[in-house]
């Protein structure tokens, strides 16, 4: 996608494409985690003919007004979401690679939306400090009321984190425990690879818990920002909040490669 730091200008638009809904995307509303604006990853969205597009910022809808309007001048259908902290001990601005789980919810509906707004608010009124919300599973799903769409999510999401800790088995009981939280109708097995060495295996083993689950597959790009010559402002951001030299700022670019639209 074409982006403040983009130069994607001249990468042309494929002359034809599957249908394709991205539905995980940050933008630079996702503090110190996305390089691009809303408009900008609506404008390369619609270059690039995407069907729809999914806004899901981290623990907020700060950005979602630009989103909306930037996506209503060109007609392209939007998708309102959030990634959501769980048990977050501080602000993602203050750590370099923040820790609780997290869970991606996609709105369903204007209910499904306002849910998720309030859900926010009182999250973050809760925590009593800026840029920390108090969420749990169980608070989400009582808020959700079935209005939401539950996706895995990234590798900090409850179910890669519980494959890559402990293993399939421990992988399909946090599986099992969202589709029971949320309903089963409600949640998917999210799929992205971003050329990562372990992301095919990984994808191979969640792809195997959605079979056995017979829960349905979602593919994403987990995208970051528009272009590939983001990628490196993408990077230096995330690092940013502990700047410890180059060998911690190389680990972030490769973290954030391939994390671009297409």
């Amino acid at each position: 996608m074409a982006g403040p730091a983009g130069g994607s200008r001249g990468r042309d638009a494929p002359a034809s494409t599957v249908p394709y809904a991205e539905l995980h995307c940050h933008s630079a509303f996702s503090f110190l985690d996305g390089a691009s604006q809303p408009e900008d990853l609506v404008e390369e969205a619609v270059r690039l003919g995407l069907s729809a597009l999914a806004f899901t910022d981290h623990d907020g809808l700060y950005g979602v007004v630009r989103f909306a309007e930037a996506a209503r001048e060109v007609g392209l259908r939007t998708v309102f979401g959030a990634e959501i902290s769980l048990g977050a001990r501080a602000p993602r601005a203050g750590e370099t690679d923040p820790g609780g789980d997290h869970l991606l919810v996609l709105a369903r509906d204007p209910e499904g939306y306002r849910r998720l707004a309030r859900l926010l608010s009182d999250a973050h009124l809760a925590s009593g400090e800026k840029g920390r919300l108090v969420a749990e599973p169980e608070a989400c799903a009582r808020a959700a009321g079935g209005h939401w769409q539950v996706l895995t999510g990234c590798r900090k999401g409850t179910v890669p984190r519980a494959l890559a800790r402990s293993g399939p088995a421990d992988a399909g009981a946090a599986l099992a425990e969202l589709a029971e939280l949320f309903g089963r109708e409600n949640v998917a097995v999210e799929l992205a690879d971003h050329a990562h060495p372990l992301d095919s295996a990984r994808n191979d083993a969640l792809a195997e818990l959605a079979r056995a689950a017979r829960l349905p597959l979602v593919a994403t790009g987990n995208v970051h920002y528009a272009a590939p010559g983001a990628a490196r402002l993408a990077a230096a951001m995330a690092a940013s909040p502990a700047t410890r030299g180059g060998k911690r700022a190389s680990a972030f670019r490769r973290k954030m490669n391939r994390r671009e639209f297409g």
